[in-house]
């Protein structure tokens, strides 16, 4: 009985402020954000949202606060069916570079999408065009700690911590 309690009480108290769950399926990339109050992002739409679910599953979250987009593609039906309770961000209609979005104690902002070459030099789409090269990154804060997400979920950092996407395999930053 004394394990039940101590178990989650240990994990509150050790878990890192943020993670962010890189995933990767064949190049095609998606994330999962969580931050120790028990806030759930996803970010992408290449996933299947079954795949993305399972990730949720995995972190014990059952629905995320929110699903961030990468560009004003519109929302694939199988996402909005499969999270129907989900706010849903979408790049240059629900907000701009620039803004931030509230969710209690975690403020998530937009930025222009940041993108790495194989070598690691890294770039920024800036500007808006109308055309389907406009896209965006996030950026997390929560307890004075500061994580980000490049476009379509290809890398992560917070300062100096980097961590690229791989190939079939899930990668964690923790903050």
């Amino acid at each position: 009985m004394g394990l039940v309690l101590v178990a989650p009480l240990t994990e509150y108290f050790f878990a890192p402020d943020i993670q962010i769950y890189l995933l990767n399926e064949w190049n095609k990339s998606g994330a999962l954000i969580r931050t120790k109050n028990g806030k759930a992002f996803l970010a992408g739409s290449e996933l299947a949202p079954d795949k993305l679910q399972a990730s949720l599953f995995k972190t014990g979250v059952k629905q995320p606060d929110a699903i961030l987009l990468f560009t004003d593609k519109p929302i694939p039906p199988e996402f909005s069916n499969r999270f129907p309770a989900t706010r849903f961000i979408r790049p240059f209609e629900d907000a701009w570079p620039g803004d931030k979005i509230s969710f209690g104690p975690v403020t998530v902002k937009l930025n222009w999408g940041e993108h790495e070459t194989r070598e690691g030099r890294r770039w920024t789409n800036e500007g808006y065009s109308g055309s389907v090269k406009d896209n965006v990154s996030y950026c997390f804060d929560y307890k004075d700690k500061k994580a980000c997400l490049g476009a379509f979920a290809r890398f992560a950092y917070s300062g100096d911590k980097h961590t690229p996407a791989q190939r079939n395999k899930t990668i964690t930053l923790k903050i």
